[in-house]
């Protein structure tokens, strides 16, 4: 199962997605559409997008994502945008973008997703 951890630079985000599995083909070609400016997340963070580097590697994938000059990307749209891209890419995807929405409260689709660790929180804070 797919699972991904964003971590703060000082160039912008780094994103690891590991285990990607069978999801690798179908991640790497959403992420394209991405580059392309044809990106399906809901959410408005691509306008902030300055540069974004898709890397595959060996069962992971790495996106380094650099924000326009004067702008921050909102971590918690970007993991509506993520949440909904692993999604889209699993088996069973319902194609849905309203309910991966940041700020959505559906509880089922955040118990059904990978855990992840937030960079901001401390090992020892984690759950």
């Amino acid at each position: 199962m797919t699972t991904y951890e964003i971590t703060s630079g000082s160039a912008g985000l780094a994103i690891e997605l590991t285990d990607v599995g069978t999801q690798e083909e179908q991640l790497l070609a959403a992420f394209a559409e991405c580059q392309q400016g044809q990106c399906s997340c809901p959410t408005d963070e691509y306008q902030k997008l300055e540069t974004m580097d898709v890397i595959p590697r060996e069962g992971d994938i790495l996106i380094q994502l650099r924000p326009k000059e004067g702008t921050s990307f909102n971590i918690s749209a970007l993991t509506a945008c993520l949440d909904y891209t692993v999604a889209q890419t699993a088996d069973g995807a319902d194609g849905d973008p309203e309910r991966y929405a940041a700020g959505s409260d559906d509880e089922q689709r955040r118990a059904s997703l990978p855990r992840r660790r937030d960079p901001r929180r401390s090992p020892t804070n984690q759950a």
